[in-house]
């Protein structure tokens, strides 16, 4: 299997999270919770982790900490001390967790109150609580409590950071049932932030063969209509001619929108066909294979690495603004 890309430094910001194989329980009793809250503390002296929000669920956990340039080592003594115990409390063996550790680096400009607020909400996202203060697995009412009575691993620094500093403040952004502050969560990306953070974090940790995968599921896409904009402003002409067979140019013109179509934008060969006016996702097929013959000219590769550049430098506004300067 594919290993994730794993991108650490001292100082980076990590949302980390894992399961159980096969969805199964890893936290059965309060002995399993307590024994990973004690892993948790442990690992902060020994590692240097900062521990700033943590929530237990049945099937899973989620951390958010600061790392020390030494996270997998952190979480490596966290997951195996707790496996090897869990499996001699319940008198079992085996595979505990479905795979390593997952983590994602965090942008802290906006996103990191957005990270602790997911972690917070997830027992009431379960519907395990009405009430968060409630939910004794979780860092959330620690914080609501004055800070000498917090655990000395627990760091409030991403709630200083974020300007929620006191109970009042955590309460009104953590247990609000609407907010901006929720963010587009995906299982497989890399990094939470804005695309210039991840775009940059991309370039810093480029892929190899044996993570590519995480790469693509992290890097952001650009949009059908940002491809078919980029293409038709490079031509001269209308989006909407790209959309319907055409001849000369302009017909290099759409097999370019519709192959990148489906590099760049991920869209399907169904998908494709529809938009493209194909008569099904055979036809469409044929023309992507066109399409990469038309790369095979030196001088049309050319071109459509320069279309490519564009899609990959170009904000959507500044693509809209150029369409319309035209």
């Amino acid at each position: 299997m594919a290993r994730s890309l794993r991108m650490d430094f001292p100082g980076a910001w990590h949302h980390v999270m894992n399961k159980g194989a096969r969805g199964t329980y890893i936290f059965r009793d309060d002995d399993d919770r307590f024994d990973f809250i004690g892993l948790l503390a442990d690992a902060s002296r020994r590692y240097r982790i900062e521990v700033n929000a943590f929530a237990l669920m049945g099937t899973h956990y989620h951390i958010v900490v600061r790392s020390s340039g030494a996270l997998s080592q952190a979480m490596r003594h966290i997951d195996g001390v707790f496996a090897q115990r869990f499996n001699r409390r319940h008198g079992l063996d085996g595979s505990v967790y479905k795979d390593r550790f997952r983590s994602k680096l965090i942008d802290t400009d906006g996103y990191l109150d957005r990270a602790v607020r997911y972690v917070h909400r997830n027992p009431l996202e379960a519907r395990l609580v009405e009430d968060l203060t409630q939910y004794r697995w979780s860092s959330y009412p620690m914080f609501l409590s004055p800070p000498e009575q917090r655990p000395e691993w627990l760091f409030d620094t991403a709630l200083a950071a974020s300007q929620l500093d006191t109970p009042k403040k955590l309460r009104r952004y953590t247990e609000a049932d609407s907010t901006d502050a929720d963010i587009d969560y995906n299982e497989n990306s890399l990094a939470i932030g804005s695309s210039e953070f991840i775009s940059a974090m991309m370039q810093s940790a480029y892929p190899c063969a044996e993570t590519v995968g995480g790469y693509r599921a992290t890097a952001l896409r650009p949009t059908i209509e940002m491809v078919d904009s980029v293409v038709a402003n490079f031509f001269g002409c209308d989006p909407l001619v790209l959309l319907s067979p055409s001849r000369g140019q302009l017909a290099k013109a759409r097999l370019i929108a519709l192959g990148l179509g489906q590099e760049l934008a991920g869209l399907t060969l169904s998908e494709l066909a529809d938009r493209y006016g194909y008569a099904s996702s055979k036809s469409a097929g044929a023309g992507t294979k066109r399409f990469r013959d038309l790369c095979s000219d030196t001088a049309w590769r050319l071109i459509v690495e320069e279309i490519h550049a564009l899609l990959e430098g170009t904000p959507l506004d500044e693509i809209c603004r150029s369409q319309r300067r035209r």
